[in-house]
């Protein structure tokens, strides 16, 4: 699997609690990850998106629980930021993308190639409750997030699963 978009299967309810917990968020600026990226972060905790999510990831992918999860907002803030990197990990682990934004974001598409093409490969762009999956065990397979666009923020937990 290099890619696997599962669409809209977060529950709407379970978007609608999202939603708000994520309207009362703190965020601030990520000082954690590289130069390169810039983004907002928060230390909300949902366990009931945590518990779904494991149940999704053991039934849809096989996947034991998450192994890391984090909150990721990108906006039209023009020094937000997430460039071409790899999230290799061994042992069959999968990255995992909840996108959890309000409303459909104007831009803000996942991006993936092997790092010698020019051209990515897949292209997501990725709707409020859609799910996608990605490989991360070939060293060689990058991904980014093209620029947001526009009054709608890229809101997602993200992560990896298996490995």
């Amino acid at each position: 699997m290099r890619v696997r978009h599962l669409p809209g299967a977060v529950p709407v309810a379970l978007h609608q609690r999202c939603r708000r917990a994520l309207e009362q968020a703190t965020w601030r600026l990520d000082t954690v990850t590289g130069a390169s990226f810039r983004f907002e972060t928060s230390d909300l905790v949902i366990p009931e998106l945590d518990l779904w999510l494991q149940d999704t990831l053991a039934q849809q992918a096989e996947l034991p629980p998450p192994l890391r999860m984090s909150w990721k907002r990108l906006t039209a803030d023009r020094t937000h930021r997430f460039p071409w990197h790899r999230d290799h990990r061994k042992g069959g682990a999968v990255g995992v993308v909840v996108n959890l934004s309000r409303a459909p974001v104007e831009g803000g598409v996942f991006e993936g190639r092997l790092r010698w093409e020019t051209e990515p490969a897949v292209r997501i762009c990725s709707a409020p409750r859609d799910v996608h999956l990605f490989s991360v065990d070939d060293p060689h397979w990058v991904h980014r997030v093209t620029p947001v666009r526009g009054a709608v923020a890229r809101e997602v937990y993200a992560g990896w699963a298996g490995g």
